[in-house]
């Protein structure tokens, strides 16, 4: 199941962002911290992201809600936005909407990406 970014709407495949997205933020050596953060993000059945996984993120392009499956803004945002004012209320009411819904379906990740899906589809009829 593809993810999009609330913000591009860059598509993300759900398996990409379980296991490989995370790996941004390492630096290539074995021994060293980022490697322990990426094990340890992998290691945890939820996926959890803990505030330096996330601060490391944000340095490579990612924003999340409170899930890896909330896309805020990916690293294609900069290559794709060109907004205006309407299309930035567009994006901060599909984030809001995405955030009560990860509170709603906490723990549930397929009902979360299906939900998401169906509030973008309904966010962007407005068009």
């Amino acid at each position: 199941m593809d993810i999009k970014c609330a913000r591009c709407e860059e598509p993300w495949e759900h398996y990409h962002m379980l296991h490989d997205m995370v790996w941004d933020i390492w630096d290539g050596d074995d021994e060293s911290s980022s490697k322990m953060l990426c094990d340890k993000f992998l290691a945890d059945p939820n996926r959890g992201l803990n505030p330096l996984i996330r601060s490391d993120l944000e340095l490579a392009g990612w924003k999340f809600g409170k899930t890896i499956f909330s896309i805020h803004q990916c690293p294609c945002c900069g290559v794709k936005i060109n907004e205006d004012q309407e299309q930035e209320q567009r994006i901060k009411l599909k984030i809001e909407l995405r955030d009560q819904l990860e509170s709603l379906l906490d723990g549930d990740m397929d009902g979360l990406i299906s939900e998401m899906s169906n509030i973008d589809s309904f966010v962007d009829i407005e068009k």
